[in-house]
């Protein structure tokens, strides 16, 4: 039994499970007994025991997902505004006693109208509703909308069910504003969706103009008469699977109209069918502009055939006979049922007896053998473009159709044949194409050539329903897939339970299921998401305490919850970052405050660690110059302590820092500069030995200015590759790609034939196999495309197995299994749920996996075994 809420907001039975017995009390009322019960309530009869008069009690059914508490505040609104109407037009509409808030529902009780309503009658008598009577009922319930309409209030589910005709010849209009009350998306049963305006299936909000609507298909069927109601929407209602869809496209199609009115009904004025079909006009504007509006028009009709003539009272028009009035075009017999069409051609005997008999006019005019041979081609034709047809040879058959017509078009029959045929072949191409309004459209036409009888008549009208069928669920597809796009979940979510509950295809269950599994994936992404978002506009005010809190906050969650997926990844990312900036910034403070306080030694060890943080030309060049000024120190040291050797070396070093050290540069020169070339060249030696390439290259240049030297030119370049080469290793280990393969190719211009040069490039080409592949299924895995995700990391594990890329294949397979665990769930089918959430826990064990499991538990017990 499905769980709600009462009134008092605690869990109760669905008011659906609730029914009244007689001698239950409501209120001051005792039911009697039930008269009628529908999609969204139950109605009984009753007795008021204060003022002993006999009242009806409708019990209203609401959706066990409504708010109770809006319900009733609805009611309580909507029944002030009824009161209002009624009490402005108490002739034709249902009078509203009180509200009653009782713990087996929401009670509406009103007066009683002992009769019955126009569904009723209809169901009763099919044919033709006498015209005088008919506008009778179109007058009457249009004075009660005009009422309801002046006090702000949309019916919104005008219908036969809720026009009551009384025993004494009354009419009132019920339920209005019932609608506003339960909910405008409740369940709709194919009794509402025949009359709802196109407008309300598009979910655009009530206008009276859509009472209008609803009154205008009412009166087609009253004066069309049920049976060729049905006759003229045969292909909507002639089977009940998924007839509201096909209600949906035939109202919201703006080419699609009814039948002329008087196609079915000639006895009908055509001032009136215009009426009909104005009202029947898909475009609101198109309508007539009010209920009033309606009312004069049938009285300006009513008086231009009689003067003494007013518009008919529903009561007398009721009371009287059928069809006892003054006018002589209102007694006029109703019409005999005429005989259907015969069709323009057929494969009877008949049809091509008739061609024969052509053959035979025209004997006297051609030569008989030619004739007959000339019929025999264009039957062995028509045959073969059939049997085309039937193989489902779409091409072959529009070409064999397309040259019956124009070769034998002359012959009695063939071109009615052909056109049907073509348009049939034209129609399965469009279904192959997945054009599946184009190919309604083709069968529609091929239908009403009439040319197809039996069977094949019977599978045609077949194909017309696929078609529609077709283009309702590609357009719910594109419905979802737009509302998830757009991170409406919700009505993604709405509009796949709506579409669950049709009779659906295997694969078009398929499709649904999967896009249920990509609706709980990404709805599970967009929490974190607001997360991170959060934390990046936190950080772009410079918050970035803040910013590192927010993340280390979400992904404990997301660790303690087993979520992982392309947001995670991208926080741990945004995490690491914030980190590294908060640190950086920190000890780049701290270089700056020892270098304003003079401590040149601590400057340099934490310029150091900055630059091992984040290097940039700034800091390097900051560093550099620090570290000459010390080497200058320790030189000049060593010069005033006669250690002249020392002194040559620090001072060259000090120089290869930071070349526009006047001072060192200075000092330097009062040393003998005998050998100073073979010095600055022995200190190029040692740094290119030590790996320090950059103060390699700085000394060799200083030996240069003794002089052009060929090999010292040599060991530059070679410091250069090396430099390049190692340069380019780190922006690869910092997934720089483009920077590393500029340097790499670089160091090649500088040696092609280098060894570890060479196998750097190689190196690097295997990195960005792995980096494309990797990336491609993160960005598969944040939009929960699992399937994609899995397959393009599994690639990256081909390149290079890391610890990385087999955690995002884990955390795929994971979010996988939970979101498809989540759509089995929606489902109900928990047995699948399991299977699927056990399946994650045998990859991450995960707090999520055991709430979901206890969920199932508790709503489904018996399905765990």
């Amino acid at each position: 039994m499905a769980k709600g809420r009462a009134i008092d907001g605690n869990p109760t039975s669905s008011t659906t499970s609730i029914t009244l017995q007689p001698g239950d009390q409501i209120g001051n009322y005792r039911v009697t007994e039930m008269i009628a019960a529908g999609g969204s309530s139950a109605v009984y009869r009753a007795k008021d025991e204060l003022l002993g008069r006999k009242v009806a009690v409708k019990q209203l059914i609401i959706d066990d997902l409504a708010d109770p508490e809006a319900v009733v505040q609805r009611a309580r609104t909507e029944g002030v505004l009824h009161k209002q109407a009624a009490h402005d037009q108490p002739k034709y509409l249902v009078q509203l006693v009180d509200i009653v808030d009782d713990q087996r529902g929401l009670m509406l009780v009103t007066e009683l109208v002992e009769g019955e309503s126009l569904e009723q009658e209809l169901a009763r008598d099919p044919e033709p509703m006498d015209l005088r009577r008919a506008l009778a009922v179109i007058t009457g319930t249009a004075k009660a909308l005009s009422a309801i309409h002046g006090r702000k209030i949309v019916h919104r589910d005008l219908k036969p069910a809720n026009i009551l005709l009384g025993e004494d010849g009354s009419l009132k209009v019920s339920d209005f504003g019932l609608a506003a009350i339960i909910g405008e998306k409740d369940r709709m049963t194919e009794g509402t969706s025949r009359y709802v305006a196109p407008e309300l299936w598009r979910g655009e909000s009530a206008t009276p103009k859509a009472d209008l609507y609803s009154l205008g298909m009412i009166a087609y069927e009253m004066l069309a008469g049920r049976e060729k109601f049905d006759q003229a929407f045969k292909t909507i209602v002639k089977d009940e699977r998924n007839r509201d869809m096909r209600w949906m496209k035939w109202h919201t199609n703006p080419r699609t109209k009814a039948p002329g009115l008087r196609t079915l009904n000639e006895d009908v004025p055509e001032a009136i069918e215009e009426l009909v079909h104005g009202l029947m006009e898909k475009e609101p504007g198109d309508r007539p502009a009010s209920a009033t509006e309606v009312i004069h028009r049938i009285k300006e009709h009513l008086t231009g055939r009689s003067a003494a003539s007013e518009p008919a009272d529903p009561k007398a028009a009721a009371a009287s006979p059928a069809g006892a009035t003054s006018s002589p075009g209102d007694t006029a017999p109703l019409p005999t049922r005429r005989s259907k069409l015969v069709p323009i051609l057929s494969v009877t005997l008949a049809v091509w007896l008739g061609i024969a008999a052509f053959l035979i006019v025209t004997k006297v005019q051609a030569n008989k053998a030619e004739a007959e041979q000339r019929f025999d081609r264009a039957v062995a034709l028509k045959d073969e473009a059939k049997q085309a047809l039937d193989e489902q040879n779409w091409p072959d058959a529009l070409s064999l159709y397309e040259q019956l017509g124009s070769e034998y078009g002359d012959l009695p029959g063939a071109e009615a044949r052909a056109e049907a045929g073509v348009l049939w072949a034209r129609a399965e191409l469009a279904m192959q194409a997945k054009q599946y309004d184009q190919a309604f459209d083709l069968f529609t036409q091929a239908e009403q050539t009439n040319a197809w009888e039996g069977e094949d008549a019977d599978q045609l009208e077949e194909r017309l329903v696929s078609a529609r069928d077709k283009s309702l669920f590609a357009a719910a597809l594109q419905e979802i897939n737009a509302a998830i796009e757009a991170g409406n979940y919700n009505a993604a979510k709405e509009t796949i339970a709506r579409w669950r509950s049709f009779d659906l295809a295997e694969d078009q269950a398929q499709t649904l299921a999967d896009l249920s599994v990509k609706l709980h994936g990404q709805q599970s992404e967009a929490g974190l998401a607001r997360e991170l978002k959060r934390a990046q506009e936190r950080a772009q005010l410079g918050l970035i305490d803040d910013a590192i809190d927010i993340l280390t906050k979400a992904l404990s969650e997301a660790d303690r919850r087993g979520v992982a997926g392309y947001n995670v990844t991208q926080m741990r990312q945004q995490l690491q970052e914030l980190t590294a900036k908060r640190d950086y910034d920190a000890t780049l403070e701290a270089a700056r405050k020892a270098e304003s306080d003079g401590n040149v030694a601590e400057a340099i060890r934490l310029y150091r660690e900055v630059r091992s943080l984040r290097d940039s030309p700034e800091i390097a060049d900051r560093l550099a110059r620090l570290e000459s000024q010390q080497l200058y120190e320790q030189g000049q040291a060593a010069l005033d302590a006669g250690r002249t050797d020392d002194a040559e070396r620090l001072l060259t070093a000090a120089l290869g820092k930071n070349p526009d050290n006047g001072a060192a540069r200075q000092a330097l020169a009062s040393i003998e500069s005998t050998g100073r070339k073979l010095s600055f060249i022995r200190a190029g030696d040692d740094a290119l030995a030590a790996g320090d390439y950059e103060l390699a290259i700085k000394q060799y240049q200083n030996a240069l200015q003794f002089g052009t030297d060929e090999a010292v030119s040599a060991k530059i370049d070679q410091a250069k590759v090396r430099l390049n080469h190692q340069q380019g290793l780190a922006a690869l280990e910092a997934g720089e790609l483009d920077k590393a393969r500029e340097l790499f190719e670089r160091a090649q211009r500088l040696d092609p034939d280098d060894a570890a040069v060479n196998q750097a490039l190689n190196d690097l080409n295997t990195q960005a196999d792995y980096l494309r592949h990797k990336s491609a299924g993160t960005r598969a895995l944040r939009v929960a495309d699992f399937r994609e995700a899995l397959r393009e990391l599994r690639r990256a594990q081909e390149v290079r197995d890391t610890t990385e890329v087999r955690q995002l294949i884990a955390d795929a397979e994971y979010a996988q299994m939970v979101a498809q665990a989540k759509a089995y769930m929606d489902a109900e089918q928990y047995l699948a749920a399991q299977a699927a959430l056990r399946t994650a826990l045998q990859i991450k064990d995960t707090q999520e996996i055991r709430d979901l499991l206890d969920q199932i538990e508790k709503e489904a017990p018996g399905a765990g075994g």
